[in-house]
């Protein structure tokens, strides 16, 4: 009987101890959205607000946004639990508003993905002074005209406030009198949008022409006018110093449209003085004075010195390194040496005043070509064995439009085979996605946009020889626009079909000391 008393004891201790072990913390992150009709990078996707955004082009339906997955870094916890979320992962959704998601393994996590769709709007007036101004939030359209303008017989040259496929009521051939304000009405897709009633107003000014904008930029200026709608407009611009003796020059390849004009002055000297006047027909502004930059912009670890070597070599200090195999990945260059090791230091070029340069070599790994290789960007991991994600490109700031690329190099150039550099700059909204297994993400450096913006300058040059001893090139920049750039990406391979997994053993390319030429 005590025997029994001691048994029952204990079973009853032991059914009365509580679980006090804490759940594990399993923090859900949304890691990409792919579908159709919109795009969404990594840099999207804002892991401290838990946000993703999504960029809509204009002819795409938000009312029907077709998503096809929402990839999570995790799907499943303890014993194959999956991850639940409060909406499905897939489908189309109306994106007019955010779509609010609820993740859960164990604790909540909302995320919200929200959508951006950049419309292009205008309102014109024919003889209308500058440029209109366009409130969306407020549904307010002002043009300008000159005091003298009769404004109950006026013409609209121009209308839209909507996406392409909007209708506007009533129809701008029948907007005439704008003695008054005057209301019109859009209507997208057989729906119109709540409030959607848009206040158009022509406001009499007495100017005749102004300068906007007169910005530096490196050794150009940037301009920007307003004046009277079909009169003459433009820019005239001379040296400042004994400007009472030097005439007046045309500014080239102006840009009318409407009352707004725009200019890019270039070939000017660095760090000098230049008046400019703008002017509508006979009508000129007051002379104003701009003084041009200096020639700069140092590419971060353009000598190629800073390396650090964990597991593998990364061109970067160790702090920089992150996850090694995703976007906490903050060195300015990078290499495929998560996935390879064909990348690493070696001795400087003669008469530098460092320590080192970049050795990069073509080896075979399992059978299967890999070249050594240095970009601006960051590796995104290795998928598939021997395929791998890399994103190309790094946000810059320019202070001048280079005009070359210039770095010292040699080469071993195997049989069949060749070396490879170029640069590319451009106006984009983060990095080029390259998926080695999905030839549909390749390029070549002069197409004229990639998959998140425009590419407005680059130089490209094959190595087809060995070159034994350093040598010094400058590859001459070939600009296609006069826009700003704010992104830079410069690749360099020891074998130049390397993302094909073709090329030669034998290759090998040494960079060193990288850098604009102004």
């Amino acid at each position: 009987m005590k025997k029994f008393l001691i048994l029952f004891a204990a079973v009853f201790t032991f059914g009365c101890i509580h679980n006090d072990l804490p759940l594990p913390h399993v923090e859900l992150e949304i890691t990409a959205v792919t579908g159709d009709g919109f795009t969404c990078t990594p840099e999207d996707i804002n892991l401290e607000t838990r946000t993703v955004t999504l960029h809509l082009p204009e002819d795409t339906d938000i009312q029907a946004v077709k998503i096809d997955s929402i990839s999570l870094n995790v799907t499943e916890g303890w014993a194959g639990e999956p991850v639940a979320a409060s909406q499905p992962l897939n489908g189309t959704f109306d994106m007019r508003t955010p779509l609010e998601i609820t993740l859960s393994l164990y604790q909540d996590y909302k995320w919200t993905i929200v959508a951006e769709q950049p419309i292009e709007r205008y309102f014109t007036v024919e003889g209308q002074f500058g440029e209109t101004e366009i409130d969306p939030a407020a549904l307010t359209a002002t043009a300008f005209v000159p005091l003298d303008t009769d404004l109950k017989n006026m013409t609209v040259t121009s209308l839209k406030l909507g996406p392409a496929s909007a209708v506007t009521d009533p129809a701008m051939e029948n907007l005439t009198d704008f003695s008054s304000v005057r209301y019109v009405t859009v209507t997208m897709d057989g729906w119109t949008e709540p409030d959607a009633r848009w206040s158009l107003y022509v406001i009499p000014v007495d100017i005749k022409v102004q300068i906007t904008k007169a910005e530096p930029w490196g050794a150009e200026i940037f301009l920007t006018g307003q004046g009277v709608a079909g009169t003459d407009l433009g820019f005239r611009y001379r040296v400042a110093n004994d400007a009472e003796e030097t005439e007046w020059i045309p500014v080239p390849d102006v840009e009318v449209n409407g009352g707004e004009f725009k200019a890019v002055l270039q070939g000017l000297a660095f760090e000098t003085d230049y008046q400019i006047v703008a002017y509508s027909n006979d009508d000129l502004t007051e002379i104003e004075t701009v003084t041009t930059g200096r020639g700069e912009g140092i590419i971060p670890n353009g000598d190629l010195e800073t390396w650090t070597e964990t597991s593998t070599w990364f061109p970067c200090l160790e702090s920089e390194i992150g996850g090694k195999t995703n976007d906490t990945y903050t060195g300015f260059w990078a290499t495929g040496n998560p996935g390879t090791l064909f990348t690493q230091p070696d001795a400087p070029r003669p008469g530098s005043t460092g320590m080192r340069s970049a050795k990069l070599e073509t080896k075979s790994m399992v059978g299967i070509i890999a070249a050594g290789n240095l970009f601006v960007g960051y590796f995104g991991g290795v998928h598939h064995v021997t395929q791998a994600d890399v994103y190309m490109g790094r946000p810059y700031e320019f202070g001048a439009r280079p005009k070359a690329l210039r770095f010292w190099y040699k080469a071993i150039v195997g049989s069949g085979d060749k070396g490879r550099v170029y640069v590319m700059i451009g106006n984009m909204m983060g990095p080029h996605k390259i998926d080695t297994s999905n030839q549909s993400t390749f390029f070549s450096p002069s197409d004229e946009t990639l998959s998140t913006g425009p590419i407005y300058g680059y130089a490209d040059v094959l190595f087809e020889t060995s070159v034994n001893e350093w040598t010094m090139i400058e590859l001459p920049i070939e600009w296609r626009s006069k826009e700003k750039p704010n992104y830079l990406l410069i690749s360099a391979t020891s074998s130049y079909e390397g993302d094909y997994k073709r090329g030669s053993t034998d290759s090998k390319l040494w960079l060193d000391d990288v850098e604009f030429v102004y």
